[in-house]
């Protein structure tokens, strides 16, 4: 049904459609406005308003449409359930349907369903990507195919075009991305130069700005891996965290300014405000604590642990835990533990455990001579298993020497007691002391030794022993008097049982490499390690020029383990 359009109010209600030449309406629920707007509309019911000259001009069976500015939805011809409002915004949509596009040129070429554009040239070169949002001046501008996108801020995205399901909020956030896809960038420039790497986190103000070739990122914060271009695996997390990071990969930085100035250093794990902050190409370090290894640069393998631990230390291969701890190192191989424990130590392999920074801590150790100093009391609540012993002292004389005597020892846990006492008319009584009473062992165990102190004597003997008193007789019936010194041994109580010839515990290679076991039992100065070398040779476990007898090995049953091989880190 036609009628001729009166241009009232009531008309317009209805279904109005007003040209400058003539004006018709069709449909009972269409509005259409405008020259030619809606004119090949060939159905009556399709609820679709076209508001401005030329708006859904090829429209021919779409329905739920509406269509406002010129030129808007002009190439519509089945697409169904748009919204679009601006001037040639969505221009080329044919078949396209649930679209939302506002603003001039929004979706211009799309041809896709399901997108919101929202602003000037809003996915102005989309095709057919679909399920898409963006929202911000150029927003998506150059998306074609990619789908699932959600670029929101001026420019965001504009350089996509097939990439899909990406997340880029703020102005020029993902700006040249063109074909990666589930990234996350989230700031003003954030993955700014990123083009085709997928799979990203890029959170914070020109965060990952440079990135083009990295893969596997998470950056959070204000320009954190800024510089990062081919770094892969890597976690940044802090203001400008890992900022200079150019193609090191696989580091942990989470701390502002932590790993700043890395640029190629691999596998480091920094943990704080600054740590790692200068560390350039050192790789493997773990620095844990604000300013923790913060002027290292090329030190590989350290973990430092506490604030200000190894501050400004050179050196590889050090574990440093305290606050302060090897703050002034140089060496490798150190290990410090505790308060500025080693906080100048120069040279390396050195252990110091103390909670200062005293050149004498309570434990100091050389790993080069497996040497251990005990600046202080050591108490041992087990047993303790020894080569051989000494006790050194200063010469009371001679600068230049120490004296140095090697402890009594013996095939059991024996005690002794030793004094002087009298013979009154051939008769004398030894009281034990109670020390010596509560820990000597069985009364047979007993031994005692006399030395008299005089030479009208017919000797002496022990007639009873006990732990608590020895009765001494002169033989022969003897009735001087003089004084005599004894010496009294026993077992200590509860060790009677010890048996000096043991299974071998201590000098076996089960579940060690042969390199390892011959290198204690190397050649050396030390008299003690040479003494065992030779006993190893002489009972068949070390062979005469010092290695391992595999022969011996496999008869006593042990599982010597395979040379150890340097392998390269994942």
């Amino acid at each position: 049904m036609k009628t001729i359009n009166t241009l009232t109010m009531l008309m317009f209600v209805t279904s109005v459609w007003v040209g400058n030449v003539g004006a018709e309406f069709q449909g009972a629920q269409n509005t259409f406005y405008g020259v030619n707007a809606g004119i090949n509309t060939a159905g009556d019911d399709d609820v679709n308003t076209f508001i401005g000259a030329d708006a859904g001009f090829t429209n021919t069976t779409g329905a739920f449409n509406t269509f406002l500015g010129a030129d808007v939805g002009y190439l519509n011809s089945t697409g169904s359930y748009n919204t679009t409002i601006g001037a040639a915004a969505g221009i080329y949509n044919s078949t396209g349907s649930h679209n939302s596009f506002l603003g001039s040129t929004a979706g211009h070429f799309n041809t896709g369903s399901n997108n919101t554009f929202l602003g000037s040239q809003v996915g102005f070169n989309n095709t057919d990507g679909h399920d898409n949002s963006f929202l911000g001046a150029s927003a998506g501008y150059s998306n074609t195919t990619g789908s699932y996108n959600i670029f929101l801020g001026p420019r965001a995205g504009v350089a996509n075009s097939t990439g899909h399901a990406n997340i880029f909020l703020g102005a020029d956030a993902g700006y040249n991305n063109t074909a990666g896809s589930y990234n996350l960038f989230l700031g003003t420039g954030a993955g700014y130069t990123n083009a085709d790497q997928s799979q990203l986190i890029l959170l914070g103000y020109q965060a990952g700005y440079h990135n083009t070739d990295g893969t596997q990122l998470t950056f959070l914060g204000y320009q954190a891996g800024y510089k990062n271009i081919s770094g892969i695996d890597n976690t940044f997390l802090g203001f400008k965290a890992g900022y200079n990071n150019t193609i090191g990969s696989q580091n942990t930085f989470v701390g502002m300014r932590a790993g700043e100035r890395n640029t190629q250093g691999q596998g480091n794990t920094f943990l704080g405000e600054r740590a790692g902050f200068s560390t350039a190409t050192g790789g493997s370090n773990v620095f844990v604590g604000t300013s923790a290894g913060g002027y290292n640069t090329l030190g590989l393998g350290n973990t430092y642990v506490g604030y200000y631990a190894g501050l400004a230390a050179g050196g590889s291969s050090n574990v440093f835990v305290g606050e302060g701890a090897g703050l002034q190192a140089s060496g490798n191989g150190n290990v410090f533990l505790g308060r500025e424990a080693g906080y100048n130590e120069t040279g390396s392999h050195k252990l110091y455990i103390d909670n200062s920074s005293t050149s004498s801590p309570l434990i100091y150790g050389d790993f080069v001579s497996n040497a251990l100093t005990f600046n202080g009391s050591v108490n041992v609540t087990g047993s303790l298993t020894k080569g051989s012993g000494t006790f050194v002292q200063p010469h009371p004389s001679d600068p230049s020497k120490e004296v140095a005597y090697a402890f009594f020892e013996g095939p059991e846990h024996a005690i002794f007691l030793r004094g002087k006492a009298k013979l009154v008319k051939g008769r004398a009584t030894i009281i034990t002391p109670e020390y010596f009473r509560v820990v000597a062992g069985n009364d047979e165990d007993i031994t005692v030794q006399f030395t008299p102190r005089s030479i009208d004597t017919f000797g002496v003997a022990a007639v009873q022993v006990t732990k608590d008193s020895i009765e001494v007789r002169e033989l022969k019936g003897g009735k001087h008097t003089y004084e005599f010194d004894y010496f009294i041994t026993a077992k200590r109580g509860g060790f009677e049982g010890h048996q000096p010839i043991q299974p071998n515990s201590h000098f076996t290679a089960d579940q060690k490499t042969a390199e390892d076991f011959e290198q204690t039992y190397a050649k050396t100065d030390d008299l003690t390690i040479n003494a065992m070398r030779q006993l190893l040779i002489a009972n068949g476990i070390l062979t005469k020029d010092g290695k391992l007898s595999q022969t011996t090995a496999a008869k006593l049953g042990w599982h010597v383990q395979p040379v150890r091989v340097a392998t390269t880190k994942p």
